[in-house]
């Protein structure tokens, strides 16, 4: 007791570790108990090292006394760990007038250490608590053999609610797992593991630092993710920031892969969030002759002076020839209207694309291209603007003409378009090598200027006849696909859907005031109920109400809930 009426003194010791007593991270169980001993002298002390050769005072490490009479190892190994029975408190110390303390439970009197004293000594030693070691609990479960006190192993007082106190207390004493790890601690076994305040801990390395966090029962998990997920505070993050979350407090076995079932079974993620995968390899459609395959759509040009705003257009497949017919409206009845003034130049296509706008999906449009003898009416998955791209690159190709000619004023489109037409299908293609009026009518190209001279074209001119060209424009566009194929399905992947399988399908986004798109919904869960392509399914909707068409680059996979979970 005279060194607490000392201001400072000085520990010499001649091995050479215990200078770093202070800052040890992990103790030896002899180390933490000498640390343990020490706090009541915080403050006070300096640790030196000084080799055992100058030490002019011998010690009794170093040197045996002269009297040992009475001694018995043993019994000095188990007293090793005592504290002084009085309590030690010196609010003195402690900051801002605070004085929390630290209670060991279950000796014959408690002991309580000002927390604020260990503060300091806790930084140094990067966060980690001192855990009682074997022999201390050893020590605590003898002095407890027939009382009914509960035995907690010191440590930092942790702050948890008292409601939730009383309800992971009552879970945990429940739990068949959490029992077996109390049987441990009450063994002995502390190294994982510890009690505080009646609460089952487990102790953890996080930001390299070993810190405690609580067991939670199988009856509580269910809780802690909503909690850490769902609520207002978890924001739905996705699974390694919902489990970095849950790791700094808590722990259960199984712990990542019941968040990663969670957070993917989650409705409002699969609605709301977006697809970050690209799912679904090209599908090429390949015309082998003029006329077989065409693609439609209806193009908006600006009001021409005639009055018609909107543009219907046909592109073959094979050649990429372009033909357009002027409209003033996009209704389904102009779309019929347009294709049969075409009829007197086209021959009736095998197939016929086209998009899924209401004039294309109507009834009576879809009639219309039936009498007509068109085999097959393909209408596109939304949002998937590929499943058409022979045609919608043409059309582009026109419109970039259409700029170009009417240089900003598009009431004059309709006056140029002939020019515009005879420009586009008298270019030649990178696709094929040759312009679409080439492999559509077997006739040459010629310079505007060629044609003043009044020059008349010869046969002979020609170094292969019309069907040796279409031929090898064909291998070469085969080719060509197989190159863009190959670029396509780069960083993409091959999925397919069961039927009655559940997805979540892309949707399109509302056009109402004061609701952005992107805060929208962009998904909707329904389930499969057939599949009408390699990549294109029908998909029923969750309440039964519609059918739709989606590409599998914009569905989703539905996970379901573990039960355990629900």
């Amino acid at each position: 007791m005279e060194l607490h009426a000392v201001k400072e003194f000085t520990i010499e010791t001649d091995c050479i570790s215990l200078q770093f007593l202070d800052g040890l991270s992990h103790p030896s169980a002899r180390q933490a108990r000498v640390q343990i001993y020490l706090t009541q002298f915080y403050g006070k002390y300096k640790l030196k090292y000084k080799p055992g050769r100058l030490q002019t005072c011998p010690d009794f490490h170093s040197r045996n006394p002269d009297d040992l009479e009475g001694y018995n190892p043993l019994e000095a190994e188990e007293d090793a760990w005592k504290l002084p029975d009085e309590e030690i408190s010196r609010p003195d110390i402690c900051k801002n007038g605070q004085n929390q303390s630290i209670t060991l439970h279950g000796n014959e009197e408690d002991l309580t250490i000002t927390a604020q004293v260990l503060e300091d000594k806790l930084k140094k030693a990067k966060g980690h608590v001192f855990a009682v070691t074997r022999a201390v609990a050893k020590r605590l479960k003898e002095e407890a053999k027939g009382k009914k006190e509960e035995i907690v192993l010191p440590g930092v007082t942790i702050p948890v609610k008292e409601e939730w106190r009383a309800e992971l207390m009552k879970a945990q004493a429940s739990d068949k797992g959490i029992k077996e790890i109390e049987s441990k601690i009450e063994n002995g076994d502390v190294e994982e593991n510890c009690i505080i305040d009646g609460i089952v801990y487990k102790f953890r390395t996080l930001d390299n630092k070993r810190q405690p966090v609580i067991i939670v029962p199988s009856s509580l998990r269910k809780k802690i993710l909503e909690n850490c997920h769902d609520s207002i505070l978890g924001g739905h993050y996705g699974v390694q920031k919902t489990l970095a979350l849950i790791e700094s407090t808590y722990w259960w076995q199984d712990m990542k892969k019941d968040t990663r079932d969670y957070v993917k079974s989650c409705q409002a993620c699969g609605e709301f969030k977006p697809k970050l995968t690209k799912d679904g390899l090209l599908q090429p459609i390949i015309a082998t002759r003029p006329f077989q395959i065409m693609g439609c759509d209806f193009m908006e040009m600006g009001t021409s002076k005639q009055g018609c705003r909107w543009g219907f257009a046909l592109v073959d497949l094979f050649s990429g020839f372009v033909y357009v017919k002027p409209s003033k409206r996009n209704r389904s009845r102009d779309a019929s209207h347009a294709f049969k003034d075409l009829l007197g130049i086209i021959m009736v296509p095998e197939v016929l694309i086209c998009d899924r706008g209401p004039h294309f999906t109507a009834t009576d449009f879809q009639e219309f291209v039936e009498r007509l003898g068109v085999k097959e009416l393909n209408i596109v998955p939304p949002r998937v603007h590929q499943s058409n791209g022979a045609a919608e690159a043409a059309i582009k190709r026109f419109k970039d003409n259409v700029k170009l000619y009417c240089k900003g004023d598009t009431s004059e489109w309709q006056s140029l378009l002939p020019f515009i037409l005879k420009r586009v299908n008298e270019s030649v293609q990178s696709e094929s090598g040759r312009a679409p009026c080439e492999l559509m009518y077997g006739v040459k190209t010629v310079a505007p200027g060629h044609l003043l001279l009044h020059s008349e074209g010869n046969p002979e001119d020609f170094e292969i006849s019309r069907e040796k060209m279409r031929e090898k424009a064909l291998q070469k566009r085969i080719m060509g696909i197989a190159g863009q194929k190959k670029h396509y399905d780069k960083n993409r992947k091959e999925l397919s859907y069961q039927v009655n399988e559940e997805v979540f399908y892309g949707i399109e986004p509302l056009r109402k005031f004061n609701y952005p798109p992107k805060l929208q919904r962009k998904f909707r869960r329904g389930r499969v109920i057939s599949q009408v392509g390699p990549v294109t399914y029908e998909i029923q909707r969750q309440d039964g109400k519609k059918v739709v068409t989606s590409h599998v680059a914009s569905m989703k996979k539905c996970h379901e809930r573990p039960s355990y979970l629900r």
